[in-house]
């Protein structure tokens, strides 16, 4: 099963694992590096040394998975977050899922309801 990961289920992985094989071959979104990056600052202020170990096993991670770039995905992007409510980087996460066919690994509840509305399998990172 090819899955695209949120970055809220990426994170949740990594922070209860340290094998990280299912990671291997599977998608993320461009962005998620970002949103990765800005989870990792909040959730250890203050560490620097701890923010970089886990910001450095992020990025080892995501060199060995399929990154799916916005380009040609804006406008779908724009029309779900419209149709859903939800925020555009969300809905960045259902466009990509519906148009290459993976299935979102997400944390969130309501953009699980809304990628499931659509036809879009979901499953949680305890599900992994």
């Amino acid at each position: 099963m090819d899955r695209l990961y949120d970055a809220s289920a990426f994170f949740n992985l990594l922070a209860r694992s340290d094998q990280y094989g299912h990671f291997l071959g599977q998608a993320v979104l461009d962005l998620t590096q970002y949103e990765l990056g800005n989870a990792v600052s909040k959730k250890y202020k203050g560490d620097l040394a701890l923010m970089l170990k886990l910001f450095d096993e992020c990025v080892d991670i995501l060199d060995h998975m399929r990154v799916i770039g916005m380009e040609g995905m804006e406008r779908d992007v724009l029309v779900t977050a419209s149709s859903t409510g939800l925020t555009f980087y969300d809905s960045a996460y259902i466009a990509a899922a519906e148009r290459h066919g993976l299935v979102l690994v997400t944390d969130d509840a309501e953009m699980s309801e809304a990628a499931r509305r659509r036809g879009i399998s979901t499953i949680a990172s305890a599900e992994v």
